[in-house]
């Protein structure tokens, strides 16, 4: 960040742009509705629409309000391009961060993949330039989450959903000290090595095949860990699986499994559906007979 960036009321621009995993309709399919969307960004559940003095209920100037920073915020739609896939948002006020602020989201088909940029604009309200370093760090940290939340809002919204559970003859503390270790893998059926790839990511080999998963979270007070797929040959653009321990008395648990995942567009929903809970009933199968 230059000093220049810091200069009291200054508009500052910051940007990030990668990758996603989804065809540029399913990912610009998030953007339908606006109070959907907003409740999903930066987790603000609650986010409300409204109404009255002639504000739409969706699209172009719609407008919803949430709490923040010990204020109210208010961000309004601003542009919505169907056509060129760019959603612009703003603030119609100042809030107690910023006089002026505009995101800017943009996807579109690069030559061998799907790729979304997020811009934002803003001039900060602090005068006190340690506080403005402070928010930009913030906002740099913060930005590359955005674009994963609105693909998590199509998985969440449009994926398939499986259920299974595993009754095992463990003790739920063991059992949680082997799964919670993201290089642990003797829980994994066929993986026969492991590769630390940093940022809980890791790169699961099984022969000459081989995926990628991402620790999302782990909590041992509940047992529960949740992970992402990556890459993989799974028939699947995005799959999150979560795992649930539950004590059933000394050297007793069951294990739930629950995972979300979004079929690779063109695909036959229920025959992907089938073959991923083939595979994972074998899995937990195999976990059966090799944990108990």
């Amino acid at each position: 960040m230059s000093n220049v960036d810091l200069e009291y009321g200054r508009l500052i621009s910051q940007s990030h742009e990668q990758e996603i995993p989804l065809t540029v309709a399913e990912f610009w399919s998030g953007f339908d509705d606006y109070l959907a969307l907003q409740k999903a960004l930066g987790g603000h559940e609650d986010t409300k629409l409204l109404t009255g003095g002639g504000r739409p209920n969706n699209g172009v100037n719609a407008e919803v309000a949430f709490a923040f920073a010990g204020g109210e915020t208010r961000e309004v739609l601003w542009q919505k391009d169907d056509t060129n896939h760019i959603w612009v948002m703003g603030l119609p006020q100042p809030n107690v961060m910023f006089s002026y602020y505009r995101a800017t989201v943009s996807v579109w088909q690069a030559e061998q993949t799907t790729k979304a940029r997020l811009t934002i604009d803003g001039v900060l309200v602090s005068e006190k330039e340690k506080e403005r370093q402070i928010t930009l760090d913030t906002l740099a940290k913060f930005l590359p989450t955005r674009i994963n939340e609105i693909s998590d809002l199509v998985l969440q919204r449009d994926g398939l959903r499986m259920s299974l559970k595993l009754k095992l003859n463990y003790s739920i503390d063991d059992f949680w000290k082997i799964v919670s270790n993201w290089n642990d893998i003797s829980w994994v059926m066929g993986a026969t090595s492991m590769e630390d790839l940093g940022n809980d990511i890791r790169q699961v080999h099984f022969g000459d095949v081989a995926l990628e998963e991402k620790l999302d979270s782990a909590t041992e007070e509940t047992h529960t860990l949740v992970y992402s797929v990556l890459k993989s040959a799974m028939p699947v653009s995005m799959y999150q699986g979560t795992l649930r321990l539950k004590c059933k008395g000394d050297n007793k648990l069951v294990l739930y499994y629950d995972s979300v995942f979004l079929p690779r567009e063109g695909l036959d929903r229920k025959t992907v559906k089938n073959a991923i809970e083939q595979g994972f009933s074998q899995r937990l199968e195999w976990m059966k007979n090799k944990f108990n």
